[in-house]
């Protein structure tokens, strides 16, 4: 029982903790990799208030045959897509300018895929297929650290990008020629 207990709490939160912290303290400084840091700890604080917003409204009234409405799992989902709204803003020259915004556009729909899983968990009916359901619940699980590992491989070959980059600016030094 504690086996599964830290598979459930350390795969989609402890990882991409500490993969987001990683990433802060080895790669290189620069937008790309707070952006991917941040998205990485978005599970962090998007779970625990995706939780709480579907805890209210499973109290208010829930349909044990049909699972939630369309509505109902949008309005559960709307603190996940607005953290990563809020990220977009804040990162909009990273997204939109940037020479990295294909890298940050692959983590965005990566993050939109995180997104659907949660939809489509609470928008199916309970009485769903075990199967599915239990796939669906473990892309929820072990989501977010393909995520975090995604993310810090992107942070990793963007940084060797631009060391190669820096390394092949430098000019030799002309020595001035010899007079005799």
């Amino acid at each position: 029982m504690a086996g599964l207990l830290c598979i459930l709490i350390m795969c989609p939160f402890g990882i991409p903790l500490f993969v987001g912290i990683y990433m802060l303290v080895m790669y290189e400084q620069n937008l790309f990799t707070w952006f991917a840091a941040l998205l990485t700890w978005k599970p962090l604080i998007a779970t625990p208030l995706v939780l709480v917003t579907g805890s209210y409204i499973a109290n208010r009234h829930h349909y044990p045959d049909t699972g939630y409405s369309v509505f109902e799992a949008v309005v559960i989902m709307s603190p996940a897509i607005l953290i990563t709204l809020g990220l977009i803003t804040i990162f909009r020259d990273l997204v939109f300018r940037s020479n990295v915004r294909w890298s940050a556009w692959s983590l965005l729909a990566l993050d939109m895929v995180r997104w659907g899983n949660t939809f489509v968990l609470f928008a199916i009916p309970d009485t769903f297929d075990l199967g599915i359901a239990l796939i669906i619940m473990a892309i929820g699980i072990f989501g977010p650290t393909l995520f975090a590992i995604i993310a810090a491989y992107e942070a990793m070959a963007l940084e060797d990008v631009d060391k190669h980059k820096k390394k092949k600016k430098r000019r030799p030094t002309v020595e001035p020629p010899y007079t005799s």
